[in-house]
């Protein structure tokens, strides 16, 4: 793996334009080697090597043809042929890994070929990958380990959204389940009040106490919101998905500024779109953004042979005022292109982050929306980083560039306008829209102290039975 100067002057040495710098940091550029320290007899009980080691960082791990041959006792594993390796390196030195783990959150940092990825985990997935971490770092002949982490960590920060966390001091405040860095615990801390708290589940009984935000006696819009989510709720009756197409277009900030059309031939919009949530089945929904406002743009790599596109940011972050009825989903690229020490170039990876997953809350915890066919009520949550809100604490909403840097703006809230399209013939026919005339306006009360609660996840006890699986190994018979 090539240290961020090796790589710019072999891009420059292939005549490539150098890309802007990444926000990851160099992990290994510099090494320091336990085994060159050694204990005198003042020290008698010696020295261990003590590693923070994930599987699916740094690159080398993921992409090292070697990695992808080793087997654990249970299967493939980069991680294991890695760990393998550090443990006979370190010969008679005890070799402890210190953290190690993959979060549930919603949001992916980077792919790794076991699936063991930097989150995209539901907490069923979360408790499983750690489990077998963990068997795999006790088969390897490490000393000991250590699970990071205990408990959810708000406050963190990971390379991939923090330019999108502003004010970034304020990040602790709420929960961006598009952070995997916020997401490790054994322990989650929910956001909201436990028993006010709205389940994705297609049941309306736990909105009780609130009123929509529109109705026409038919069909009806609601909308709620906790220290993580932006909460909907659609009552639109019993939907045949092969009939009907349901857009809800999203005003964040400015109504002026943002697309006046809809997609899909649903017509005008009386306030500029930057979004528009398309409900077009369980397995065909996502959320779409107005271009201009897009977080990222593809562009071509100057020199590259053969041509390759890269992912750049799409500054300068603004909503404009158009009509095309343009729409984009989102990718993101959690591995960049990268170019190793002999030369090879390793393609990016990239997925769908505005992909929508169908599915009850208790089924997955990363359910964004569930459609109850019984009762006609569609329930859907998105993370306030998928609507480009920096900071929902303070109703900050992601506007423009401070030098080069993503800049921020207060908002007074949201718009909404419903369409239910009747896609059953051979051109789009509306079959409602709600409100009638104009948009539904929603605001949320801003706050300076965190909404939370604790509650275990699967992981705690599924980590409690690994470990106590586990044989002790017993004295050892190593030097000290």
């Amino acid at each position: 793996e090539s240290s961020r100067a090796e790589e710019v002057a072999l891009l420059r040495r292939r005549r490539e334009r150098v890309p802007e710098a990444s926000r990851e940091y160099d992990n290994d550029a510099i090494a320091l080697d336990a085994t060159k320290m050694t204990a005198t007899a003042a020290f008698a009980a010696g020295l261990f090597a003590s590693f923070h080691a994930y599987p699916y960082y740094p690159d080398f791990m993921v992409l090292d043809s070697g990695y992808a041959r080793a087997r654990s006792p249970e299967g493939p594993s980069h991680y294991f042929g890695y760990l393998r390796e550090l443990v006979e390196y370190h010969g008679r030195m005890p070799v402890v890994i210190s953290e190690y783990g993959v979060p549930s959150s919603r949001g992916n940092a980077h792919l790794q070929p076991q699936g063991w990825h930097h989150g995209g985990h539901d907490e069923a997935a979360h408790a499983s990958i750690n489990a077998r971490l963990t068997r795999d770092i006790a088969a390897s002949g490490a000393a000991g380990l250590g699970f990071f982490a205990l408990i959810d960590e708000w406050f963190k920060k990971n390379w991939l959204v923090i330019d999108f966390e502003q004010p970034l001091e304020r990040n602790r405040l709420w929960l961006n389940t598009l952070d995997a860095e916020q997401h490790y615990g054994l322990i989650a801390m929910r956001p909201g009040v436990r028993d006010s708290a709205i389940v994705i589940d297609g049941r309306p009984d736990d909105w009780a106490g609130r009123q929509p935000l529109a109705t026409d006696g038919t069909r009806s819009l609601w909308a709620a919101a906790d220290e993580a989510f932006v909460y909907l709720r659609l009552d639109v009756g019993r939907v045949d998905w092969a009939a009907t197409r349901i857009l809800l277009g999203i005003d964040t900030h400015e109504p002026a500024a943002g697309d006046r059309r809809f997609p899909f031939g649903a017509g005008a919009s009386p306030v500029g779109l930057e979004f528009v949530l398309d409900l077009a089945g369980p397995e065909r929904a996502r959320l779409l953004v107005d271009p201009p406002y897009n977080l990222y743009r593809f562009a071509p790599i100057v020199g590259s042979n053969p041509p390759v596109q890269q992912s750049i940011y799409n500054r300068p972050f603004r909503s404009e005022p158009n009509a095309d009825g343009r729409f984009d989903t989102l990718w993101v690229t959690p591995n960049r292109r990268t170019i190793g020490r002999d030369g090879r170039v390793y393609e990016a990876q990239r997925y769908e982050r505005n992909l929508l997953r169908h599915a009850r809350q208790q089924e997955s915890t990363l359910a964004d929306w569930f459609a109850d066919s019984a009762s006609g009520t569609i329930e859907l949550r998105l993370p306030w980083g998928m609507l480009h809100v920096t900071d929902p604490s303070s109703r900050q909403v992601l506007r423009g560039v401070n030098g080069s840097d993503p800049a921020h703006v207060s908002t007074d809230g949201f718009r909404f306008v419903l369409r239910v399209l009747d896609v059953s013939g051979a051109e789009p026919r509306l079959r409602a829209s709600l409100p009638a005339n104009g948009a539904a306006s929603w605001t949320w009360a801003a706050w300076e102290s965190p909404r939370w609660y604790a509650e275990r996840k699967p992981a705690f006890a599924a980590m409690r039975e690994t470990l106590r699986a586990i044989p002790d190994a017993g004295p050892t018979t190593r030097d000290p």
